[in-house]
Formats: structure tokens, sequence, C-alpha cells
């Protein structure tokens, strides 16, 4: 083959772009500008070009065959590579040239240079380097080829080190708050349907019937009829935001553990299980309706305004009565019942308290049905309200307050126009005795069918929001909408059957079919939750506004169907159980507490027992079950009324039979759901087929997965959400932030980490000579998943100093009287909902307080998911807690992705020999950091980002995340599909000043570390 005789010692790629690349980022001219970074640079360094994958390559042509005698590269130390050549460039035609070797061992980490004699001189046109092998991140920052071997060998290269940087993106001004109008309109848009609602009840009280001695008290009765749906419909909004308000306020006490949660839930509603039920034996009958509900209402009020006052004083006093224990949790549930039954018990008799004001028979029934949509409606809006607007703009105090004026506007209405009833004569309001149709059933089956309905009901609510925040995103945004379409769906239920009993519907009837409908939408929404839904998610990130209007439209193919027909079924019971039977207020009361008691029983055991234990199919097939029980039973009951005989009676014998048949045919071909989708949830589009899934289990808080993908690596995931991987970049991350605290710290001997995950965090701690190591896990089913890293976290999980403990962080810190020289916090994502409570000026508070004399406080923070105003808020609470605190960037790139805040009470001092002493003293520490890609304490403080402050002016007018104002948790879940790593890395660190004060070394190291930190 002939060759060009005048080649001489000129690089040949010099200025050359690539002819073909493949999985490459970054500038590809860098790899042949003739210039490099000094040896030692940081792999990814500006100058380098990223190899993402051992598929990667960049190929060249020479244009025209060229005899080759040396070769040179500078790449990442810590991987191999091959160069190949070719005479045509075509598919197959590449032979090996030479392997450029791993050279960390003789030579250290970072970007090294080697060259390459070819003692045969190959001919070749086309050149390719790739094909690489190593730890997974790769990267070159210089590619020469040569005809002679040039003198010197390798030879001299400009230095790249010097080259003017890309100029980061001037900071913008700091945000307070949220700027998008979304919120703001959905507030309009509810208030506009709030007073449509009123508007058309207000007019539909104003029709009578004229011309008849009972006119006028009939126009009475409608009015107060009218009025009485507004009052309903403004109580139900109040009701909803304290729920919200006070779910929040006791999970700061009592923590946000599932046994918490089960413990808040349980009281709430009990509170109203015991108001109804004993509405009728404490208030006489003969007390006006009216007037007892408008001082319900008041009582309401006043309880709602007292709780953010009482709570924050509860839990002083709990926190300083135990310390964390088996003791603490019957303290929890002592403590939710006494702050939560009280103004629960007055909701649940409001209900029974203005069923008096009614007859016992159809039209009265009707009526009362009627004011229970309109209840509902008004916890829909409540609902919205609390969620996009009171507590995203505003705080604890605003929405209490809201919530305060609208029992005040309630009881003033109410106690005025209860003058009203006094003067409208009993016969009036009531129909005549002679009207009233005969009870069609037994008590006991509308209070059964009743309860059943409310635990199906519950149930499903349960596993319903547990699966579509896997499709949505656990944001606030989402659990309110899911929440507000199921309210909605009952609302839009009880109004229908109101509708149906004015027109003469038999009750007992209505509510048997109304439970047997539910076993065809139960099984319709669990097809879609497992065969639709999750394959027609959008692929892109599309904008909030519509990513919202996308979660309503899907909620409503889940809940819809089966949520018309349970609301459907409590006012058929209301009305079945009330026909012809003395006090409305005793039979009412008694089918709210029926129906309240079954919907703890179905939200408790559907949490703690059939989806932990047998998972979220099998729960389905357990409340189809129920569904078809509780309608066999209403069938069988119907047939003992004396109406229903001969083929009638034979007809609901056969019912009830189809009913259980159907019930068995539904639970039998009821779908589950894939593995697939409940590891990887809302990114399902970015699953491969040839993935593995060697963990997947469904506990009481999360659903935990862990999955290996084509190329090896593992992903650990919680409710969808992977928190990390053992690929380089999270194992980089991990390892930093369990490395980093332990090194920081001059002696640690006690540490506490916040979330187990992967156990990655932990397994760096335990390399380190601590005496005790606590981890602290609210998911126990994450164990589990992090056995599967046992490699990676050093099979931390047996090892002898470790505690676990299964119970909510901020709890555990509250309660314990221990203190810790180090308190780590593992990824956790602020955008999930009640997660923001850990980034909070109180947490840190708790974590100052808990922290031994020179203790050290680590918390991870994402860039990426996020926003600006977000990140800014995070940065902001935790430099006021940590005066003194540092960012250090995880990123390998140096760009955005993760970082580690650092927060210490005292100035932070970091001596260089002393810390690589400490590398060098434990061969497993060092190796656990090169495989980290931190070959020296140089490449671990090189990491350093930036200080609390140099971000003053960045921060500058940036809000606080506050237990009582958590803007974190909104305004972080309205930028879950934002991609703005990169720009809020650049404004973070544009005030930064290399920290002259923190590290203390010899000249030699303090200048290679300020060519890390420019």
């Amino acid at each position: 083959m002939s060759t060009n005789a005048a080649c001489g010692t000129e690089d040949l790629l010099l200025r050359r772009s690539p002819a073909a690349s493949a999985d490459v980022v970054g500038g590809q001219d860098l790899v042949t500008d003739g210039s490099v970074p000094h040896d030692g640079a940081e792999w990814d360094a500006p100058a380098a070009l990223v190899l993402r994958s051992n598929q990667a390559f960049l190929s060249y042509d020479l244009g025209e065959p060229r005899a080759l005698s040396a070769l040179y590269v500078q790449a990442d130390a810590n991987d191999t590579y091959q160069v190949s050549g070719s005479l045509d460039g075509s598919q197959g035609s590449y032979h090996l040239l030479a392997t450029v070797p791993n050279v960390v061992e003789s030579q250290g980490h970072g970007l090294r240079g080697r060259a390459l004699g070819l003692s045969e001189r190959p001919v070749v046109r086309f050149l390719r380097l790739g094909e690489a092998a190593g730890d997974g991140a790769y990267s070159v920052a210089e590619f020469a080829a040569y005809c002679q071997t040039p003198q010197p060998f390798p030879p001299k290269l400009d230095s790249a080190d010097t080259a003017p940087s890309a100029a980061a993106p001037a900071p913008p001004t700091p945000r307070s708050g949220q700027e998008d109008s979304g919120p703001l309109h959905t507030l309009l848009l509810t208030l506009g349907v709030a007073l449509s609602v009123a508007g058309a009840l207000a007019l539909r009280s104003k029709r009578s019937q004229p011309g008849s001695a009972a006119a006028a008290p009939r126009t009475e009765r409608s009015s107060l009829d009218g009025l009485l749906h507004v009052l309903f419909l403004l109580s139900g909004c109040a009701a909803l935001i304290y729920e919200v308000v006070w779910l929040h306020l006791l999970r700061l006490v009592i923590g946000a553990s599932a046994l918490s949660v089960g413990i808040v839930l349980a009281s709430f509603m009990g509170g109203m299980f015991l108001g109804s039920l004993l509405f009728s034996r404490w208030v006489p009958k003969d007390e006006n309706p009216l007037r007892v509900y408008a001082y319900l209402e008041l009582g309401i009020g006043g309880f709602g305004l007292l709780m953010p006052l009482v709570l924050p004083a509860v839990r002083s006093l709990y926190f300083g009565l135990v310390g964390y224990g088996p003791l603490g949790i019957g303290l929890r549930a002592f403590i939710a019942a006494v702050t939560l039954l009280p103004p629960t018990a007055l909701m649940g008799a409001t209900l029974p308290a203005v069923s008096r004001r009614y007859s016992h028979g159809r039209q009265g029934m009707a009526r009362l049905a009627s004011l229970y949509s309109a209840n509902t409606l008004g916890a829909v809006l409540g609902c919205l309200l609390s969620a996009f607007y009171l507590l995203a703009y505003f705080d604890v105090w605003v929405a209490t307050l809201a919530a305060v004026l609208l029992n005040a506007a309630v009881f003033a209405l109410a106690l005025r126009k209860s003058r009203a009833l006094d003067q409208v004569s009993e016969t009036a309001l009531l129909e005549s005795a002679e009207s009233l149709p005969r009870a069609s059933v037994e008590p006991y089956a509308i209070y059964l069918a009743a309860a059943l309905s409310g635990l199906t009901a519950l149930g499903a609510q349960v596993v319903w929001t547990r699966l579509l925040t896997l499709l949505f995103g656990a944001t606030v945004y989402a659990f309110a909408i899911i929440l507000a379409v199921f309210l909605g769906s009952l609302g839009l239920g009880s109004a229908l059957s109101a509708w149906l009993l004015r027109r003469g519907l038999e009750p007992a009837r209505g509510l048997a079919f109304s439970q047997a409908a539910l076993i065809p939408t139960l099984l319709l929404a669990a097809h879609l939750l497992a065969n639709v839904l999750p394959y027609a998610s959008p692929t892109g990130a599309p904008p909030i506004a519509a990513l919202h209007a996308l979660h309503v439209l899907r909620a409503l193919d889940v809940i819809l169907p089966a949520g018309v027909f349970w609301g459907m079924s409590f006012p058929f019971a209301l009305a079945a159980a009330g026909l012809g039977r003395g006090d409305p207020a005793r039979s009412s009361g008694r089918v709210y507490a029926a129906n309240t008691i079954g919907a703890i029983v179905g939200a408790l055991a559907t949490s703690f027992v059939m989806i932990p234990r047998l998972g979220t199919q099998r729960a389905q097939q357990a409340l189809v079950l129920i569904a078809a029980i509780s309608a066999a039973a209403m069938f069988r009951s119907l047939m003992r009324e004396p109406r229903s005989e001969g083929s009638f009676a034979r007809l609901l014998g056969a019912l009830a039979a189809w009913s259980l048949a159907l019930g068995a045919f539904a639970a039998a071909t009821l779908p589950g759901l894939s593995k697939v989708f409940l590891a990887h949830g809302r990114y399902l589009g970015a699953s491969d087929p040839r993935d593995q899934y060697l963990y997947v289990s469904e506990g009481a808080a999360s659903t935990v997965a862990v999955h290996v993908a084509p190329d090896g690596t593992r992903h650990f995931h919680v409710s969808g959400r992977v928190e990390a991987s053992n690929n380089p970049a999270d194992l980089r991350l991990e390892r930093l932030l369990g490395h980093l605290s332990a090194l920081a710290h001059e002696e640690p001997r006690t540490v506490l980490v916040v979330g187990l995950g992967a156990g990655i965090t932990a397994g760096a701690l335990g390399l380190h000579p601590i005496k005790r190591l606590v981890i602290c896990e609210i998911e126990p089913r994450v164990t589990g998943a992090a056995a599967q890293f046992a490699h990676e976290n050093y099979d931390i999980l047996h090892d002898p100093r470790v505690e676990l403990v299964f119970d909510d962080a901020r709890h555990y810190l509250a309660t314990t009287r221990e203190r810790f020289d180090i308190i780590t916090s593992d990824p956790i994502h602020p955008w999930v909902r009640g997660n923001s409570v850990l980034f909070s000026e109180e947490y840190y508070e708790i974590v100052r307080s808990r922290l031994n004399p020179g203790g050290i406080a680590t918390q991870w923070v994402p860039l990426y998911e996020t926003s600006e105003a977000a990140i800014q808020i995070q940065m902001k609470t935790f430099s006021n807690a940590f005066p003194n605190g540092t960012v250090w960037n995880s990123a390998v790139t140096g760009r955005g992705y993760d970082v580690v805040l650092l927060g210490s009470a005292a100035p932070l001092h970091l001596n260089l020999a002393r810390i690589q002493s400490r590398i060098d003293r434990d061969a497993r520490i060092a190796r656990s950091l090169r495989e980290a890609k931190i070959g020296s304490v140089v490449d671990l403080l090189g990491t350093y980002a930036t200080s609390a402050r140099d971000m003053s002016g960045w921060l500058a007018g940036a809000s606080v995340n506050r237990d009582f104002s958590l803007k974190l948790e909104y305004i972080s879940g309205l930028a879950l599909n934002e991609t703005q790593a990169d720009p809020i890395n650049a404004h973070m660190i544009a005030g930064r000043h290399y920290p002259e004060g923190i590290f203390e070394a010899a000249p030699a190291l303090q200048e290679d570390l300020k060519r890390r930190i420019p």
C-alpha cells in the first residue's frame, strides 16, 4: 500500500473534526485542538469530551492512507481505551492498533497522558478511538497520531487550563415565591363555581306554589332549604381546609410515619363517628335544629382557631415527656385523640342536627341527600383552595383564618335564619304521618351496607391514591387533585340520588343496586390502572398546567364511575334508615356513624394489612368481594319486605346470587400491576424491556423496587422515583455524602443517617472508625432493597454498630435524648409531599440541638427536577441555620446535578495533610473513594462549590421554608418537570471566592486546589 512520503512529525489529527461519533458529550473539536489540561485534572474537565458508555467512539478520516508510528492520548486514568484502524472505514473493517492502558495505579486519578509507539507502522486511513472498558464514565481530552515519532515524545502541547471558560449567565433577581398565576386562576375559577352553585341554589329556593293556604310556609321552607345548601357548601369547604391544616400540624408533632398517619386518620374520622352517633342522645329533640347547627359551626371555628396555637405547645410538652421508644406510640394516639376528637365530633354532628329539620319521609330524605351533596362539593372547593392557593401562596395561619371566617359566616346566617324556623308550624315542615311510607328493610341491613360502602370507598381511595401518585408524581398537587376528584364524584352521586328519591325511587332498592354497580366499576378502575393509563402517559415534559389537567382527566377515568355509586349509596342509606322511623337525627346519625366506622376500617386495613401483606392487586380483589357481599346482603334483605312476593322475591334472590357470582368473577379476572410500573411509575417510558427486577415490594408507606439495567447498573426506586444507583454519577454522590461528612469531622464516633436508601452513604460512613451508626428509615421494605446493594454498601445492614429505626426521622430526632457527631440526610426529594419538613428552619434547629460540639450536618440537594426559586429557598433556610455552611458539587462534570450542603456551628477548618493521612491509613476508605473517582484529598475537597457567605447576594430576598409556611413543597411541586440544573449551578457559584480560611495545606496543595476551584 503506497503512502505519502512527505508525512513527517506533525499531528495528523490536529484540528480535524470527527468523521463519525456515537454517544459522546461535549465539544468534539476539543479532542484535536492541540491543547491539554494539566495531568491530574478532573476527568471531566471543560477541555475533555465525555464518552457516556463503552459503546461510545470517535472516528477520524486522515484523507489518505498513512503509515503510523506513534499515538498520544490524554484520557481518564481509570479506564482502558482501544485505537482501531481501517483503510476504507466500512463496517467490520476496523482492526486493533493499540490499547491505551489504565494507569491509575501508577500515575494517579484524573486526566493522564499515554504515549504509544507502533513498531509495525500500520497503514490506515481511518482511526477510531473508543470501545472503552472501565468504571462506566470515560473521557478524552486529546488524541494525536504521527507518521514519524516527534522528539521529545510525548510532545509538548499547549495548556488548556488557562483557556477562557464560557461566561456563566447572570443570576436572576431572586424570587420569594411563585410567579406563575396558575393557582390564582384556580382560586378565581373555584370561587366562580362556588358563587354559581350558591346562586343556582338561591334561585331554586325562591320557587313556591302560590294559590294555597300553605303557600307562605312552603315558600319559607324553600328559602330555608336554599340557605342550608349554601351553608353546607361553605361548611364543607372550611372542613377540608381544616383537615389539610390539622393533618400537617399533627404530623409535625407525632411524626409522618405510616403509623402516625394512621393514628391521625383514625382520630379524625373517629371524632366524626362519635359526633354523629351521640348527637341524638345528648341534644334534646325539641331544640331548634338550625340554631343547634349554628352553634356547632361556631364551635368548629373556635377549635380551628385554637389548633395552630395549641399544637406547638403540645409538641413541646410531648417531646419533653418521653424520649424515643414504645411509650411514645401510646402518647401519639393520646395526643391525636385529645386534639382532634372535639372539633371532629362537632363536624360529625352537623348532618344529624340539620336532619331534624326534615321529615323522615321520602321528600325530606331527598332534601337531606341534597344537603350532603352540597357539603361534598364544598369539600372539593376547600381541597383545591388549600392546595393551590392558601398554603401555596400564604401559610397555615391564612388558611386557618379563611376557614374560621367561613365558619363565622355560617354561624351568623344560620343563627339569624333560625328565628324563621321557630315561626313555621311543624305541620308545614313535616309530612303527615299518614303520608309516610313504611320502612321496607330492617335497619341493621342498612347500617351494614353503609359500613361496607364506607369500607370499600376509603379502601379504594388508599389504593388509587398510591397508584395514581406513582403515575403522576407524589406532589402535593397530585394528592389534592385525586382527593378533589374523589370528593367531586361522591357529590355528583349524592346529587343524583337526591334527584331519584324525589321521583319516587325506593331508597333501599337504590342502595342495593348502587352497591352492585360497584363491582364492574372497581374492575374497570383496576383495568385502567394496570393496562391503559401507565402506557398512555406523555413522553415529554408538558407544562405544569397541562400536566395538572391531564392528571384530572386520568383521575376521573379511574375514580368517577365507582365514586358516583358510593356517593349515591350514602343518601340512599340515609333515606332507607329514616323512612317512618321516629327521630331523623338518630337514624341519620347511625348511618353516618356506620359509614364512618367502615371508612376507618377500610383506610387502616388497606394501608396496614392488605397492601403490605397482599399487595394492591389482592387489596382490590378483596374490595370487589366486599362490595359483592354488601350488594347480596341488601338484595336478600329486600326479599323480606311485604311487597316482595312470588316472582319478585325470586328475582331479588337471583340478584343476590348474581352479585356474588359477578364479584367472584371480577376478583378472579382483576388484573395485577406490572413490576415495570410499580418500579418506574411516571418514568415508565424510560424503562428498557431488557430490565430485570430483583426486588419489588409494596409497603405501608411506599412502593420499593430494585431493577438491573441492561448495562448491569442497579437502580433503587421509591414510589416510582430512582433514589440511588451504583452508576458512577450516583455512586460518587452517595460516597461523597458519607466520606465528606466523616472526614470533615475531627474524630466522629456517633452518626445518624436520615434515610437508608440503597445504604451506600451509610456503608461509606461505616468504613470510618465510628462507634455507633443509627439509620432512620420511614419504610421498612427499603431494607430488602438495600440488601441488593450489599457490595456497594459493604453489607452495612449486618454491621453490629448499626441500629435501624423505623420512624419519621424528624420525629425520632425531636424525641431522642441522644446526640451525634454527624447527622446526614440521604437523597430526599423536596417536591414529594411531606418531605419539605426535612428542609425547614425548625427541622434544622432540631438538627443543631442534636449535634455534639464540633458536629457536622450534611444534606443532599438535587439541582434537577426543580426551579431556581425552590433551590434558593433550600439554600437560604440552610444558610440561616448554619451561617458557616458550605456547598459541595458531586457532579463529575462540575456542573449542575447534585450538591451536598455541609453545616457546622463553628467555622469549618480542613487540614489536607491530616485528611490524606486518614485516607491512607485505611485501604478500604481509599478504595471506596477511588471507585467514586476521588483519588486524593485534592479530588475530595476539589468538589467545593461555594459557601453561605458567597451566596448571600444570590439569596437576597429569597423565602425561608418554615413549618407554618412550607413554600418549598408547593414551589418545587410546580417544577418537577423543569431541567434547569446547569443555570441554577452557574448562578449559585457566580459569587464564589476561593475559601482561603477553610483549607489548611502546603503551598503546592493549595495551588492544586485553586486550579480545581477557580
